[in-house]
């Protein structure tokens, strides 16, 4: 605890005609010259998210981010032509495949690559969901529009496996990472069914998704009797929870048939890295907090979501897994309090797992803040509203922008895991760090100060701050430990 308080397309345009003299010429010239400047000038203002081949990038590199591709992605494969057709035959032959498989594994991969898309997902779905046996409609191994309680009866068919295939890749290309897709694609359903089935989710899948560490909200979801056609005593599943099962798609279930497949390895996919000095959603800061009342009520249903929604949003801007991206959970919850007229008081322990925020992969809105709490001292007991204390602010950012995977740390552990560095070097979500204190740097102004964000205890509550020197504090460089330790939505 802490004791002080797209893809750019590239057109051709062909100018087809019979230019007769040099006078018509030279006017078409000189007027199709400073058009061409403009555009040349514009893109390269402005840069495209893709190289010119389209390698290493991935869909969210931009806007200072660069992100690499290392591994299980949508729309990038590592894989030849040669060797994806060699890999799926054998595999194919070996498991009962239906033979269309082997037939057009080279026409998938063409398919796919035009597409813009990985390869390998056309398969590692069609695995997950049919064995890549006909189960569903004709030539519908993906369970394109089967509901979960259909029976097969309402998929939809297709006249030829690639027909199949060309609706599948149509299906993915509206996506830019694969948790995004699985979101829509294989969602778990609105409730925790009971006694549940790989049809319907729900309860059956809530040991592959937890493991051992079942939440107890879902334990107690799971017994209740709860099945299609009787869901008077279901519990919904949250957004959190269906989060989670999209994940345990992802890097669990799709990564391990990929490995079985293509023997590639369940790696997350893309990893980031902020080079940029900003961000460009950090315009405008309320120092003073001028105008601002305390947030002493808890947040509505629509209001969580509408606060997850925005941090979701920034962060993918910056970029999940990247200290820009760690800094705009921070300055996205700041900045969405101040457009309610709050703030977020200091709450000693708030933020940190057994403090009545759950466990320690507790990331976006806490339906807690706000609430009413009393606080004690020598003299008197004060009231206080539920908010979060500094480390446990810098760790909710923190495992926010990695997708819980990380790791909930207090004042003066955060040198440990980082790189000292001076005040002008600190880029977005590196860290001022001390015995006692710790802040979240934002923003570097490029004149020797940083913006912070912080839980600055008292009656200060979560605030912005500028700084012109280290203070004392130690400034430590996170670069590192992001691309390494953070889990990235992809």
């Amino acid at each position: 605890m802490d004791n002080n308080d797209n893809n750019l397309i590239s057109q051709i345009i062909n100018i087809r005609g019979i230019v007769t003299g040099s006078n018509t010429l030279l006017i078409v010239f000189s007027i199709f010259l400073p058009l061409l400047i403009i555009i040349v000038v514009f893109f390269a203002a402005f840069g495209a998210n893709f190289d010119s081949d389209g390698a290493n990038t991935g869909r969210y590199s931009g806007n200072g981010v660069v992100c690499t591709e290392s591994g299980f992605t949508i729309d990038k494969t590592s894989l030849t032509k040669n060797d994806f057709v060699e890999k799926l035959t054998t595999y194919a032959s070996q498991n009962g495949m239906d033979s269309v498989f082997n037939e057009y594994a080279g026409n998938i991969y063409d398919k796919s690559k035009d597409k813009n898309i990985n390869p390998e997902l056309v398969i590692v779905r069609a695995i997950a969901e049919s064995q890549g046996k006909s189960q569903t409609g004709n030539f519908n191994y993906w369970g394109i529009n089967c509901s979960n309680t259909g029976g097969g009866k309402d998929c939809e068919s297709f006249n030829s496996f690639m027909d199949g295939v060309d609706r599948f890749l149509e299906l993915v290309s509206k996506y830019d990472s694969l948790s995004d897709l699985m979101m829509k694609y294989s969602f778990i359903g609105t409730y925790w069914y009971n006694p549940g089935s790989p049809g319907i989710g729900g309860c059956y899948y809530a040991k592959a998704i937890y493991g051992d560490n079942i939440p107890a909200r879902v334990k107690s979801a799971c017994q209740k009797d709860c099945t299609v056609g009787n869901t008077k005593n279901c519990i919904e599943t949250t957004e959190q929870e269906q989060k989670d099962y999209s994940d345990w798609q992802v890097k669990t279930n799709m990564a391990s048939i990929r490995k079985a497949v293509f023997g590639l390895e369940a790696n997350d996919g893309v990893i980031c890295s902020g080079s940029n000095g900003n961000l460009s959603t950090l315009t405008n800061y309320n120092l003073n907090r001028n105008g601002l009342n305390v947030l002493d009520r808890t947040l509505s249903n629509s209001e969580i979501q509408e606060l997850n929604n925005y941090i979701d949003k920034e962060i993918k801007k910056a970029g999940y897994g990247t200290g820009a991206g760690v800094a705009a959970a921070g300055q996205s919850l700041i900045y969405w309090l101040e457009s309610k007229g709050y703030f977020l008081q200091y709450y000693w322990g708030g933020g940190h797992p057994g403090y009545g925020d759950g466990n320690a992969s507790f990331t976006f809105a806490n339906p807690n803040w706000g609430t009413t709490r009393f606080g004690h001292d020598d003299n008197h007991s004060y009231r206080v509203y539920w908010g979060m204390d500094c480390s446990g602010f810098v760790s909710w950012a923190t495992r926010t922008a990695c997708k819980g995977n990380s790791f909930d740390s207090y004042s003066g552990e955060w040198r440990s895991k980082g790189t000292n560095i001076s005040l002008s070097e600190a880029k977005p979500g590196d860290i001022m760090d001390k015995e006692g204190h710790v802040r979240l740097i934002i923003k570097n102004n490029g004149d020797g100060s940083i913006i912070a964000a912080e839980e600055s205890g008292s009656n200060n509550g979560l605030v912005f701050t500028t700084y012109s020197s280290a203070g004392g504090y130690s400034i430590v460089s996170m670069e590192k430990w992001y691309s390494e330790s953070c889990t990235l939505r992809t």
